[in-house]
C-alpha cells in the first residue's frame, strides 16, 4: 500500500497443535470415507455379479473383505495410536442407544 507490508500473524504454540490435531482428524475422516465409498461400490460390483453368478462368488468375498477390514483396523489403530502420542484424546465411539 505506502511501502509496508501487513504485520505477520504469529501462530502460538496452542494454536498450532489444535491446528495440527484438526488436520489429522480430517485426514482421517477422509480416509474412511474413501474406505466406505470404495466398499460401497465394491458391494454393488458383487451384488450385480452375484445376479449372474449366484454363489459363486463367496470365496472370493470372503477373501475380499476380509482383509479390507483388518487394513481398515489397522489404520483405525494407528490414528489413536498417533493421537494418544500427540496428546489428543482418541475419537468416542457412541453406543446405537446413545447415537438416537
Amino acid at each position: 500500500l505506502n511501502g509496508k507490508q501487513p504485520p505477520k500473524k504469529v501462530e502460538t504454540a496452542g494454536s498450532r497443535e489444535r491446528r495440527e490435531k484438526l488436520q489429522g482428524f480430517i485426514s482421517h475422516l477422509e480416509d474412511t470415507i474413501r474406505q466406505i465409498t470404495e466398499g460401497c461400490l465394491s458391494e454393488e460390483k458383487q451384488q450385480l455379479d452375484g445376479r449372474d453368478e449366484v454363489g459363486a462368488n463367496a470365496n472370493e468375498t470372503a477373501h475380499f473383505t476380509q482383509p479390507q477390514h483388518q487394513e481398515e483396523k489397522k489404520s483405525s489403530d494407528a490414528f489413536i495410536r498417533e493421537q494418544t502420542v500427540a496428546g489428543a484424546d482418541p475419537p468416542r465411539k457412541f453406543t446405537a442407544e446413545e447415537a438416537s
